[in-house]
């Protein structure tokens, strides 16, 4: 059977049951976020309002996912029943989004010029796909990420 899985491996989309991964009041801010898309005349306070709703919505798809992508790794690689495993795994989870976070701020700053030879750097070395252990951050730049 393995012999017949050669091909790499595709990105798939996570499907998830709408009705029961939200709580209702979630559904709620779902639902009022759509009833705003067809208005024309809308007032620029219910564009605020609005606003804050994405916003909020927004928070809870990425601590949807979060938590998906969190319990999918650690079932993988660990004993997801295990007080242990889960600490350590979340220990080097949130060091790791604390230290991507750090990482692309800074990137975010570089102009256009750093960008292009950075990227030509890539290509010239060969490193495209190829990565290495990179040394930690050392601030506090995500702490909105610790603990769940």
């Amino acid at each position: 059977m393995s012999d017949k899985m050669t091909e790499e491996p595709q990105e798939r989309a996570i499907v998830f049951d709408y009705e029961a991964s939200f709580t209702d009041s979630e559904k709620k801010l779902f639902e009022k976020i759509v009833e705003f898309q067809g208005d024309n005349d809308i007032t620029i306070q219910e564009l605020d309002a609005q606003f804050k709703l994405i916003i909020k919505a927004n928070e809870i798809l990425l601590r949807y996912g979060k938590c998906t992508l969190k319990n999918i790794t650690l079932s993988i690689i660990g004993d997801p029943d295990s007080e242990i495993d889960e600490w350590f795994f979340n220990l080097h989870f949130y060091n790791f989004i604390s230290d991507l976070l750090h990482c692309l701020r800074r990137v975010h700053t570089w102009n256009e010029k750093d960008k292009e030879l950075f990227l030509k750097d890539l290509k010239n070395n060969d490193m495209k796909n190829k990565y290495f252990r990179c040394p930690r951050a050392t601030d506090n730049s995500a702490e909105n990420w610790e603990g769940s």
